[in-house]
């Protein structure tokens, strides 16, 4: 893969293989000083993230849901260090703020700009997927009479009530379902979608360093899903 930079444009060439059909192709192109550069802010700012003591624990927010007719709803949060929790969530902040230049989505657009090739849109389409809790989604679902919890929506206004902003009008989207968790159960529940959006930046953070010419690799694989045999 050559990786150069001339006249503030970044020239590359990337060999690309789904490992799962066997596919293989290529694809090179130029990308301006600007959208190279915020490439390289977006690589930047995830290696921060992923440096935060909560993403390197052995055990992030989680929560466990029960039902039985006897005693109906039950939640059981865990939560560790606020301290720890608030580090991640200021690190997470420039992927997932709308106005800010590395915004996650911005970013997969960046790379859909310059990157036409069907396997690694393939692959930018998946990790727009997991951003949005489609894969959380797909494992169980929360809802009450507003609509469906766990959904990049809903996680939207539970950050900009109860985390980066003290929205009261957005946090009346809230006041059914905290009768039904405790204290700390809505918190472990969003926290556990924003990790799925961590995931995803690093992904996406490996695919910059590559074309960027970060890493030596020259060859960019990608396991697509397969499709069910009916």
């Amino acid at each position: 893969m050559l990786n150069t930079i001339k006249s503030n444009i970044y020239q590359f060439e990337l060999n690309v293989e789904d490992v799962s059909t066997g596919k293989k192709s290529s694809v090179s192109g130029q990308i301006n000083d600007i959208d190279g550069d915020i490439l390289k802010k977006f690589i930047v700012l995830g290696k921060e993230l992923w440096k935060t003591k909560y993403l390197n624990i052995d055990k992030q927010a989680s929560l466990q849901i029960k039902w039985d007719q006897k005693s109906g709803f039950k939640s059981i949060p865990y939560l560790p260090d606020t301290d720890l929790i608030d580090a991640f969530l200021y690190r997470m902040r420039p992927f997932i703020l709308n106005d800010e230049k590395t915004n996650f989505l911005r970013v997969c657009n960046i790379l859909n700009k310059y990157l036409d090739n069907e396997i690694i849109r393939g692959f930018i389409k998946s990790q727009k997927n997991l951003w949005a809790g489609v894969h959380h989604r797909s494992m169980f679902q929360i809802s009450d009479k507003e609509g469906i919890l766990n959904t990049d929506e809903s996680l939207m206004k539970y950050i900009n009530s109860y985390e980066y902003h003290r929205d009261e009008k957005k946090e009346k989207r809230f006041t059914n379902i905290k009768n039904y968790f405790k204290d700390d159960g809505l918190r472990a529940f969003y926290l556990m979608l924003i990790l799925e959006k961590a995931k995803a930046i690093s992904n996406i953070m490996e695919l910059c360093e590559i074309i960027l010419g970060f890493e030596t690799n020259s060859i960019f694989r990608y396991k697509s899903k397969k499709k069910r045999v009916t």
